[in-house]
């Protein structure tokens, strides 16, 4: 008898609950794609050679297949000064990741025309 009554509950708990969004959350960059986390768990890979656009500046364009994301934009930048006596910043450098990963600006654009800003990838510490 308690066991329906459970099952219900939970039922309505859940249609009560609102659906995780398709808003990025995360962007990697690599030299070869872009990596796009969603709000709802989804990881998206968006090939740099799909890209309309791809120059020094960087690279861009309509996106496809993911369902959060329906524009690119990524934009090349030196990378950031970590202020003087920070140790894990230059072992960080020195790393193989910072040697491969280029510093750049990421703009998604969702279906609804929202901007997400990322930098990619992420400096360590609050650099300004």
């Amino acid at each position: 008898m308690r066991l329906p009554l459970i099952a219900a509950l939970v039922l309505l708990t859940a249609c009560g609950l609102p659906p995780l969004s398709t808003d990025p959350v995360a962007a990697e960059l690599s030299r070869s794609d872009l990596r796009v986390t969603l709000q709802n768990g989804t990881l998206c890979r968006i090939p740099r050679s799909t890209a309309a656009r791809d120059d020094a500046q960087g690279w861009g364009g309509p996106v496809a297949g993911c369902a959060g994301v329906v524009a690119a934009d990524v934009a090349f930048a030196p990378r950031p000064k970590p202020p003087l006596g920070i140790i894990p910043a230059l072992i960080a450098a020195l790393s193989l990741d910072g040697y491969f990963a280029q510093y750049a600006e990421v703009r998604l654009t969702s279906p609804d025309g929202r901007a997400f800003d990322f930098t990619s990838p992420q400096p360590p510490g609050d650099w300004d």
